[in-house]
């Protein structure tokens, strides 16, 4: 998983870690604004054709009270899209000399 944060003080920051797991991103400065995405997901359609939407962004503000040590965490969801219903029509044929009635 990849995780950015554009910061409005010490730029881009990146990092990377597996799912289940914790990331963390270093060199923030007191006082900054910080958007935090996750990195666009690829591979395409996933089992039962369904597919990543967009994920969250979490915005983190380091103001004057927050201390620089502290650790504020952030939530990215992943929705999934569901494919597009599909529909089965079935016609039933009737065999032999008469018509049921």
């Amino acid at each position: 998983i990849g995780v950015q944060a554009v910061c409005s003080i010490s730029g881009t920051k990146t990092t990377s870690f597996t799912a289940g797991t914790t990331g963390t991103i270093t060199g923030l400065v007191q006082g900054e604004t910080c958007t935090v995405t996750e990195t666009a997901i690829t591979g395409g359609v996933l089992a039962g054709g369904y597919t990543f939407g967009a994920t969250s962004a979490a915005v983190i503000s380091l103001n004057s009270s927050t201390a620089i040590s502290a650790s504020q965490a952030v939530t990215i969801t992943n929705p999934l899209t569901a494919p597009n219903a599909a529909q089965l029509n079935i016609t039933k044929l009737y065999s032999g000399d008469t018509v049921p009635s």
